[in-house]
């Protein structure tokens, strides 16, 4: 996989309110990518694209395929969208495809949550 110490991607977005969802009524869509994102608010909206974004390009740098080039322009937007860039910072989604070591000790060595806790070393979410 590539260095993503400086890895840094801005795309076009558009955002739209949807009726059809009362829970996550604003629609996002990435055409770099080709997908789309919900959130409750535009702000929710937007992070969750970042979110998705930042997958699909590491899925890309994964598998060997090329990024989409960065854009630089707001694309063209139809009445009641929102039309904007959004950035990426590839490092915050790095320590998902990073190596971690990995120790499994038996359920018997440990005596209470606290002691569970301290052999914890990293605590990562799994999507």
């Amino acid at each position: 996989m590539q260095n993503l110490q400086s890895e840094k991607l801005i795309y076009g977005i558009t955002v739209t309110r949807d009726g059809r969802n009362d829970d996550l009524p604003y629609l996002v869509y990435v055409p770099a990518y080709d997908g789309y994102a919900r959130g409750e608010t535009i702000a929710d909206a937007l992070e969750r694209a970042r979110d998705f974004i930042g997958m699909a390009a590491l899925e890309n740098l994964i598998s060997q395929r090329p990024l989409p080039e960065s854009e630089y322009f707001v694309p063209q937007a139809d009445p009641g969208q929102l039309a904007l860039l959004v950035d990426v910072n590839l490092r915050t989604y790095r320590h998902l495809f990073e190596s971690q070591e990995v120790i499994i000790r038996p359920v018997s060595e440990l005596t209470t949550p606290d002691e569970l806790l301290s052999r914890v070393a990293v605590i990562s979410p799994c999507f």
